[in-house]
């Protein structure tokens, strides 16, 4: 959320040479919806705009967390969204997700 795309392979690059076969890389992302404030949910646009007032602004948001993944050279083990987890079925907590992955 916090890199670019470029700054974001580069991590991957670091973290994939450190890795081992039973290795998992845990992150958490939020959709390219919510960082280009095109959810219309008022308070993912507030919480963004907060982001940008104390200066972390959320710089990179994932359209396809299993594709972005693969590009950066990794296996995707399992992804789920917030909603899934609280098993919550609220729009809000569609554009934050999980992923474990394997290189």
């Amino acid at each position: 959320m916090y890199f670019s795309e470029q700054e974001t392979q580069h991590l991957f690059d670091q973290i994939k040479a450190m890795m081992c076969d039973r290795s998992r890389l845990w992150f958490d992302q939020v959709s390219s919806d919510a960082v280009s404030d095109k959810t219309g949910i008022p308070e993912i646009q507030a919480f963004m705009d907060h982001m940008r007032m104390i200066g972390e602004p959320f710089i990179r948001g994932f359209e396809n967390v299993v594709d972005e993944i693969r590009h950066a050279g990794f296996d995707t083990e399992e992804v789920e969204t917030a909603s899934q987890i609280m098993t919550r079925d609220e729009p809000i907590f569609e554009h934050y997700s999980f992923a474990v992955s394997r290189k």
